[in-house]
């Protein structure tokens, strides 16, 4: 009958949302995942003076980073958010994925593409002297990696957690 066909129905599309926001929170989730890998490669090239590899990291981190913003940004998730209890925790789930790729565009990525082939040991003394060119020509991108990482703690901080389950 017509009412047994609009209630499939309509547990057909909630049904697709719902799995459309888990596989999108999937994605997000793996990729935030992949993400702190890169940190810890990043950590990696920093203690063993590889910066070469910078760029390379940086690059996989920024693709991951943007694929879970992205897989928390479309209508479907951000209609979804309006959901009493579910909505709340997916809104801040957007916001932290977003957050962090503002992290890494905005406060790594400065730093990522100046450190392309530097070598700690240019900053070593060299006859009572330290080249403070070389130790200068960091200065902009210290200061734009700054505002970045500033301006993603604002963002940060306005997220409302006050409504989410404790897991997110």
């Amino acid at each position: 009958t017509g009412n047994t066909l609009n209630f499939i129905s309509l547990f057909a599309l909630i049904l697709a949302v719902v799995l459309w926001d888990a596989i999108h929170a999937f994605v997000a989730y793996d990729a935030l995942m992949n993400a702190e890998g890169d940190v810890d490669s990043l950590k990696g090239a920093v203690s063993s003076n590889s910066f070469d590899a910078f760029p390379v990291i940086y690059a996989d981190m920024k693709s991951n980073t943007a694929t879970a913003a992205a897989s928390t940004s479309d209508p479907i998730w951000r209609a979804t958010e309006g959901i009493p209890v579910l909505g709340p925790n997916l809104a801040s789930f957007r916001q932290v994925s977003q957050t962090i790729n503002q992290v890494v565009v905005e406060g790594i990525g400065p730093l990522a593409a100046k450190a392309k082939g530097l070598n700690l040991g240019d900053f070593r003394p060299k006859d009572g002297q330290v080249d403070m060119a070389g130790i200068e020509s960091f200065i902009p991108a210290i200061d734009a990696a700054n505002r970045g990482l500033l301006d993603a703690q604002k963002t940060g901080n306005a997220i409302d957690t006050s409504h989410d389950l404790s897991p997110v």
